[in-house]
């Protein structure tokens, strides 16, 4: 599919799953709950879903748009630049987001009140990792910039 196109994918029942491939310029629905969603070697795509069991995986891809708009446990990206992740409801914020060699990652979730502005953060792109003698074990936390 490309430029433009919309599709939307009923899902019957919740063991199955959608692959998405070569999406450009266009969207694409899940409607009701699956057990997994992956999208690959997609640009200017738009994926839109309820309920996802295990996760959404998204690889090679490059300006990207997700939005969960339910359950979600886990979000996979992998060689994805610029993309955004919308999370829309409460239970959607408690997804653990997965990042490997990506850039441009964005997610937006709703304000605390119906009339706030949404929320847009930038996940991290540049780590830092040291070691602790004490307990023996490497730490890697995201990099902190500061104004000179």
């Amino acid at each position: 599919m490309t430029d433009g196109s919309q599709i939307t994918v009923t899902i019957t029942e919740p063991n199955q799953k959608v692959f998405i491939s070569g999406l450009k310029n266009s969207f694409v629905f899940v409607i009701n709950k699956c057990t997994k969603i992956t999208v690959e070697k997609s640009e200017g795509a738009g994926i839109i879903f309820d309920d996802v069991i295990a996760t959404v995986e998204v690889v090679n891809s490059k300006k990207i748009q997700l939005q969960a708009n339910g359950v979600i446990p886990a979000i996979q990206l992998d060689f994805t630049h610029g993309a955004t992740i919308f999370l829309q409801t409460d239970p959607g914020l408690d997804v653990k987001i997965v990042t490997s060699q990506c850039s441009g990652l964005n997610v937006v979730i709703p304000g605390a009140r119906e009339e706030d502005d949404n929320i847009e953060s930038p996940l991290p792109e540049q780590f830092e990792t040291k070691y602790n003698k004490e307990k023996e074990k490497w730490h890697s936390a995201p990099s902190q910039h500061s104004g000179v």
